[in-house]
């Protein structure tokens, strides 16, 4: 019967795809993201930032220094001896810019600093809502994927093949036939939509986790 064609295509189009799959089991997600490469990006600005506010506030400090230096003295021009001496000096380096300057720089690196702390933590919020919803979806997928592929499947085959036999036998009605294979054909290409999509799904979550934390399972 030439309606058997039909069915071989979609499974082998299913059969083709990645046998892809991903832990969800051993690690916790937030930990994970801390480590993402553009939450990192922010940690080094951050660290930048916070160089900024502490050279901002060692504007306000004096800078203390201190130096000596010897001194060698010949004889006199009558042929006295004359004494070496040391000296020592101490001085200090006051501010130059105004205490209004002073105010303003460190108000700024502090602002700068305040901007990247809440792009981090915005950051983090957003990462970490995408990827709890992107588990779900692929949790609801997991299931419905092992739904058609352990049972809805194995029953759309069985009725196509039980009407097939009974048409041949002369027991059953074409229209049951071609019944039968319409439905084997929605079920599997409704499996297929099923199959492209949790794939899509992983591989959206490969951006926010880790490599070593995914599974390949082909």
């Amino acid at each position: 019967m030439q309606l058997s064609e039909w069915l071989p295509n979609i499974t082998a189009v299913t059969q083709s795809l990645p046998k892809l799959a991903i832990n969800t089991k051993t690690y916790d997600v937030d930990e994970v993201l801390l480590s993402h490469p553009e939450i990192e990006l922010l940690n080094k600005q951050l660290k930048i930032s916070d160089i900024q506010v502490q050279l901002a506030r060692e504007q306000y400090k004096p800078k203390w220094s201190f130096n000596t230096a010897y001194s060698y003295r010949d004889a006199n021009h009558l042929g006295k001896h004359r004494s070496d001496f040391i000296t020592v000096g101490v001085s200090i380096d006051a501010p130059l810019f105004s205490r209004k300057r002073q105010d303003s720089e460190l108000i700024a690196a502090q602002s700068q600093q305040a901007v990247v702390a809440t792009d981090k933590l915005l950051l983090l919020r957003s990462m970490r809502a995408r990827t709890q919803e992107l588990l779900a979806n692929l949790h609801d997928l997991n299931s419905r994927y092992q739904l058609y592929e352990q049972t809805i499947l194995t029953q759309a085959k069985y009725r196509r093949e039980s009407s097939t036999m009974a048409y041949t036998n002369d027991v059953g009605d074409f229209s049951e036939v071609l019944e039968a294979y319409i439905d084997e054909l929605n079920v599997q290409t409704a499996f297929l939509d099923v199959s492209t999509n949790r794939l899509i799904t992983i591989v959206k979550l490969y951006y926010f986790l880790e490599p070593e934390l995914l599974v390949n399972q082909g």
